[in-house]
């Protein structure tokens, strides 16, 4: 199965479906580098620190844009690549994109 490796709902979803089955299987993340020029400029995250609440888990995906200031958590906008999988991982709707080319 070919996955969008930056869809985490998904890529979750079909682990778990090869995890179950008893052969062997094969899961394909398929993506564009993030770290790759694009021509289409995405824009980048920003975290609104008043509805933040330093749950620190849109620190779990390692992204090197996000960094933390103890009291709260900043991102990078020159590191940034807009994928937006922080914003998927915060359960307080904190994190939002801005700038880019669609805006």
């Amino acid at each position: 199965k070919i996955v969008d490796p930056f869809n985490l709902r998904e890529l979750e979803e079909i682990i778990k479906e090869e995890l179950a089955v008893d052969e062997p299987s094969l899961i394909i993340a398929q993506r564009p580098c993030a770290l790759l020029k694009k021509a289409n400029y995405t824009g980048y995250a920003i975290i609104d620190k008043d509805v933040c609440r330093n749950c620190k888990l849109c620190m779990s995906i390692a992204c090197p844009a996000m960094v933390d200031k103890g009291d709260y958590i900043e991102i990078d906008d020159s590191l940034c690549n807009g994928c937006m999988l922080c914003a998927e991982k915060c359960p307080f709707d904190a994190i939002m994109k801005v700038g880019g080319n669609d805006e």
